[in-house]
């Protein structure tokens, strides 16, 4: 069964959105804009990928594998997407800290050493959709690396995800923050 999109109200002017599709802002500037501007070398090593886009409830009772298959009830396939809630908790080397939930209600879960995909400089947006309630937000990962709810309409940051190809190669670098890896 494939998963179908879901139209979804901008929560300030009312204007629906077909997620996802050329009609979203941000889609629109991801895969169009952004990609757009990279140049011929970096696209010829992105390939398109499932972007898991289901809405995450924040409940306390659930597992990472609940958690994961409530994003993966909804699919998009595109060159550039955010990185999805679940991805985020994944990327913990806190044994303890194995759920949304987690690294939205226990501090020692979003202290930035314990999570190598948080990087402290400003507020992200995912590309998880939120729920509790029935309301219409985002999780967001804070500075502090906590995971939060926050309207669409509001400012944050993105730092874009691509998936790297089968052919992209290593050919230098030793992946620092000095010395980045360099794809070829």
């Amino acid at each position: 069964m494939n998963p179908v999109t879901e139209t979804v109200y901008d929560i300030t002017d009312k204007t629906p959105f077909d997620l996802p599709n050329t009609e979203a802002a941000l889609n629109t500037y991801l895969n169009d804009t952004y990609y757009n501007s990279l140049p011929a070398e970096a696209k010829a090593l992105i390939t398109n990928s499932n972007y898991r886009i289901g809405v995450l409830r924040r409940t306390s009772g659930n597992t990472l594998e609940t958690e994961f298959q409530e994003v993966n009830n909804l699919i998009w396939n595109g060159k550039v997407g955010l990185i999805d809630a679940t991805e985020y908790v994944r990327a913990s080397v806190n044994s303890l800290c194995i759920r949304a939930y987690d690294y939205y209600s226990t501090e020692e879960c979003y202290n930035s050493p314990n999570n190598y995909l948080h990087l402290s400089d400003f507020d992200l947006f995912t590309i998880t959709p939120f729920s509790y309630d029935n309301s219409g937000y985002i999780w967001r990962i804070q500075d502090t690396g906590r995971l939060m709810e926050t309207g669409v309409s509001n400012e944050r940051g993105i730092r874009p995800v691509v998936t790297l190809s089968s052919n992209a190669v290593i050919t230098g670098g030793t992946g620092t923050s000095t010395d980045a890896f360099v794809l070829s």
